[in-house]
Order: structure tokens, then C-alpha cells, then sequence
């Protein structure tokens, strides 16, 4: 019974910020970004204020700009940025949200750091003989750089931005070529990702299995259902392609 579940998945697709590496421990360098941007422009602000005008700014751009099936994400955090500096009444918008751009791309590139269990478990995927891919909603001048900085190339058989596909999570698009070009079929691949929506919607809707990670709790593995799984850890796979 061993053998047949563990081959039961051919592939394991994963999504990248905030799955491979962790969002909560860059915060600290995102918030220096936001207020160096503020005093920049020499506009006041309240300490306590920026990181929920932040996220509510981030909330309106993706009315105004994701709600399509491709988007650049630098064109949604650019107005994400301007509506941050409208919120705390800032002049120069337009110039102090490009600089805020630039300050981000710099710190996303190199702040990430991935997770522990992370290199482990692709090797283990590796030799069981599966599959595996990144499939991420992010524009290529991030993206690129970061898996070169953090030496993915070697450990994944593919990779794949929103900007290649013209597509972005939860539509099938981007998540069909990473199938294709691993000559995958959708029921026998898992995906794993951190949001709900983009990554575990977008990927059931073509039959995938799904493992959703919510760093916020220790559990381990949580069985949805044997198509559904929650996780703790990225090491938390090996359990599910095992079949335990």
C-alpha cells in the first residue's frame, strides 16, 4: 500500500512569497521601506497607523488593478503606493510611490530567506522521483533574482512568473503551462501555496490536490479531505505524497 500512495502524486507545484519563504519575517524591512518613504517626502504619519493603512491601500489596488486575469504586480503595488501616501495626505505621489517601488524590489530580492525544511523536502521529491515547479505571481525583475540569490534553479525542474504566462493566480493559465511543461496531469499533482483564493482556488478549479500552509499554527498536517490538506511546514509534503 506504501509504494502505490507514494507515487499516487506525480508532481508538487509550489507557490513562492509566502510559502517557500516567510512573509511575517520580513515585515520589519517592509515597515523601514514605508517609513522611509513617508519621511522622504517629509509627510507625518502615526507609528501605529502605517501597517493598516498599508494593507487597506494594498486592498484597493487590487480593485483597481487586479482584477483581471493578468496584471503587473509592479503596477499594483505602484498605485498600492499612492494610495498609502494619499492616505496620510503626501505630495508628490507620483514621484515618492516610484521611489517607494524601487526601495521594495530592493528589500524583496534580498531580505527573503527560505524556509528551513524547504531544501529537504525538494530533495526528498527530487529522489521519489516527482516533479516540481514554482508557479508565482510576480514580475520577472523580482522574481528571477530572487530564486538566483537563494540557489533554486538546481533543486526545481520549473519555474514560472505571472509575467511569462501573462497570467496570473487563480487563473488556469499560468497553472496550465507549469502542467504542460512537466507533461503533468492535474489529478495527480499537488499544489501548495498560502492563499486561499490565488493558489488554493485557482488550483482546485483544475482538480488539483491542494495543501494550503498557515505558518500561524504548529499543527503539522490537517486532512481536509484526501484532495485537501492544511500544512505547518513545508516538510509537512512529505507526509501527504507518502500517504501517511
Amino acid at each position: 500500500m506504501y509504494y502505490i500512495l507514494i507515487y499516487m502524486y506525480y508532481g508538487v507545484l509550489f507557490d513562492f512569497a509566502g510559502t517557500l519563504f516567510s512573509l511575517r519575517d520580513m515585515r520589519k524591512q517592509f515597515r523601514e521601506v514605508l517609513i522611509d518613504v513617508l519621511e522622504k517626502g517629509n509627510v507625518q504619519y502615526a507609528t501605529d497607523d502605517i501597517g493598516a493603512a498599508y494593507k487597506e491601500s494594498v486592498a484597493k489596488a487590487f480593485i483597481e488593478v487586479g482584477g483581471t486575469p493578468f496584471y503587473y504586480h509592479r503596477d499594483l503595488f505602484k498605485v498600492a503606493f499612492i494610495n498609502f501616501l494619499d492616505h496620510f495626505g503626501a505630495e508628490n505621489t507620483e514621484e515618492l510611490s516610484t521611489y517607494g517601488l524601487e526601495r521594495q524590489t530592493s528589500m524583496a530580492i534580498q531580505a527573503p530567506a527560505l524556509r528551513s525544511s524547504v531544501l529537504p523536502t525538494l530533495k526528498f521529491l527530487k529522489e521519489s522521483g516527482i516533479s516540481t515547479a514554482i508557479v508565482s505571481n510576480i514580475d520577472n525583475d523580482h522574481f528571477y533574482p530572487m530564486l538566483e540569490r537563494l540557489d533554486l534553479f538546481e533543486h526545481v525542474d520549473f519555474v514560472i512568473s505571472s509575467e511569462e504566462a501573462c497570467s496570473c493566480k487563480p487563473d488556469p493559465k499560468i497553472f496550465n503551462i507549469a502542467l504542460d511543461n512537466l507533461k503533468l496531469e492535474p489529478y495527480h499533482t499537488l499544489f501548495v501555496g498560502d492563499t486561499p483564493f490565488a493558489d488554493i482556488e485557482g488550483a482546485k478549479s483544475l482538480n488539483m490536490a491542494t495543501a494550503l500552509i498557515n505558518e500561524k499554527s504548529d499543527f503539522g498536517l490537517k486532512i481536509i479531505s484526501d484532495r485537501e490538506f492544511q500544512i505547518s511546514d513545508i516538510k509537512d509534503i512529505v507526509e501527504i505524497v507518502r500517504g501517511k
